[in-house]
């Protein structure tokens, strides 16, 4: 019986896990700044987003348009985080409602038709976002931790680290293959033309961060089968 149950504390392990890494990107990636900025100016980002969007375009709307992206990302990522209590928005000069950043209860008033876009509920749940993603991740890595140590505590004394390697190992490895398989998503995206020029950077600098925690699992589960109890004298 002992068998079958580090078995199935084996198998739940890699969703868990797996789902630990999605909780960790959502957590420390898309929350952050940074992790987008990166993603926005890689080379060349800017002049396929506005080529796609625009025939004909030139330089300077790929200016623009970079300005405006980067400091609408902020406006949203500073009230998902909790940073304000309003949400927002960096609009460009020319446009008919408005321009410079103002609030979204602001623009509602600016002009009514858009607060047909805005629903006061999505609101309220975008700016908890911070807090759920917080929550998530405490959560994955807690039901982690947990079944860890139940495979721990189910397994005779002697062999107890040997079974925690082999959980690691195996969960490192399912998370190379998924990575894998988003890496062939990425190279080889026949999607849309716009999440094709969008989905591949952030495909990229997500599978980064995870091929470095998958090989530090592989690596502690490989240390962990050396690991033994000292005899009793």
């Amino acid at each position: 019986m002992k068998t079958v149950g580090k078995i199935v504390l084996i198998i739940l392990f890699v969703p868990l896990f797996l789902s630990f890494l999605v909780a960790t990107s959502t957590k420390f990636q898309f929350l952050n700044f940074d992790f987008w900025n990166g993603v926005i100016n890689k080379p060349g980002f800017y002049e396929q987003l506005v080529s796609t969007l625009k025939k004909g375009a030139q330089q300077k709307d790929a200016d623009i348009t970079k300005s405006v992206l980067e400091e609408n990302l902020k406006n949203f990522l500073d009230f998902a985080n909790g940073r304000e209590n309003k949400l927002f928005v960096s609009i460009p000069k020319g446009l008919p409602i408005a321009s410079g950043r103002v609030s979204i209860d602001e623009l509602t008033t600016i002009s009514p038709g858009v607060s047909s876009l805005v629903d006061p509920f999505t609101l309220i749940q975008i700016s908890r976002t911070g807090l759920y993603a917080t929550s998530s991740w405490i959560a994955s890595l807690a039901f982690t931790l947990v079944i860890l140590f139940l495979l721990y505590a189910l397994t005779d004394t002697g062999k107890r680290f040997i079974s925690l390697g082999v959980a690691l190992v195996i969960g490192g490895i399912f998370s190379f293959l998924l990575i894998g398989s988003l890496t062939v998503i990425r190279i080889n995206w026949t999607g849309d033309a716009l999440l094709g020029i969008i989905a591949p950077p952030i495909l990229q600098d997500m599978t980064k961060l995870w091929i470095y925690i998958a090989a530090g699992v592989i690596i502690l589960g490989i240390i962990l089968f050396f690991f033994k109890k000292p005899k009793k004298k």
